[in-house]
């Protein structure tokens, strides 16, 4: 049910930003680097085992792919159901308590505190009563704030403990690739998520209208980064004609997803796994000039 290879997009996001920092002349251990990452781990497997626990009624139809519809594993043994849930909240319980000693240990801003609280009940109440944010037409912002906001900052404020404007050469693009990530997970499960009473984007204006909207958070992504060429907020610091070239990895599977638009969950999978594939390659390509500037 942890569906542990989902942590490897929280890990590189968070890298880059405590990279991102470090770049800038910020310092970390290698220690507070890991005590951070831990708090973000579980509240990262947490949202798994949540999932699973409160759309286990919703996935019974559903076809599980590497991305969505859920681990199968309570439509297979139902038994564990409350496990799940046990799991999940002690994860979330564990990520606040390692997250406060994490705070008060290296003398953070208490507002971090507060930041991590707020992580976790976001990936909680994505799926969970009485929010219910995926079933609301709120899904896409929870994991837009969650993904492109909250794991990169974590990774950046370990390294610097504060908040700064330099920050948004890195979060402004990040939110746009957020809202590519789950429009890009929600393509296959269009027919279940409609069946399910989940009112996300792709159900209320269809896969074509989706990818499209793909094409432009791409597209304006690639065209902030090289506007940070012209008007930088970190100046000879970080060369963004650099980062404008790896960003046109994922535009350019955006534009082949526009001109071959999928129309069913079996045809939309090969665009979903282009589309996940450049979104990683871009971060991992961003972390590694990020480290060749550090070194």
């Amino acid at each position: 049910m942890g569906r542990f290879h989902f942590l490897l997009s929280g890990f590189i996001l968070y890298t880059l930003g405590s990279l991102y920092a470090l770049a800038l002349g910020h310092s970390v251990t290698l220690q507070q680097w890991i005590w951070g990452y831990t708090v973000l781990m579980c509240a990262h497997l947490s949202v798994s085992y949540s999932n699973d626990y409160f759309d286990s009624s919703h996935d019974v139809k559903g076809a599980q792919t590497p991305f969505s519809g859920g681990s199968g594993v309570l439509q297979r043994m139902p038994e564990l159901k409350n496990t799940a849930y046990k799991i999940s909240v002690g994860l979330i319980l564990l990520s606040m308590c390692i997250g406060t000693g994490f705070v008060l240990y290296y003398g953070l801003d208490p507002v971090f505190i507060v930041f991590i609280i707020f992580g976790n009940l976001l990936g909680y109440y994505y799926t969970a009563p009485p929010l219910s944010l995926s079933y609301r037409g709120y899904g896409e912002l929870a994991t837009t704030i969650a993904v492109g906001v909250i794991v990169p900052i974590m990774g950046y404020l370990c390294s610097n403990g504060q908040a700064q404007i330099e920050l948004l050469g890195l979060l402004i693009p990040s939110i746009l690739y957020g809202l590519v990530f789950i429009l890009t997970v929600e393509l296959p499960d269009m027919e279940d998520d409609k069946e399910g009473s989940k009112r996300t984007y792709v159900v209320a204006r269809g896969r074509l209208s989706a990818v499209r909207l793909i094409l432009i958070c791409c597209l304006c992504a690639s065209v902030v980064y090289a506007l940070f060429v012209f008007v930088p907020l970190v100046p000879d610091m970080v060369d963004y004609r650099i980062i404008t070239m790896f960003s046109l990895l994922p535009l350019i599977v955006a534009i082949r997803g526009v001109r071959n638009a999928p129309s069913s969950h079996k045809l939309s999978m090969p665009f979903v796994i282009r589309s996940m594939s450049s979104l990683i390659l871009f971060t991992c390509l961003f972390n590694a000039y990020l480290l060749y500037l550090i070194f």
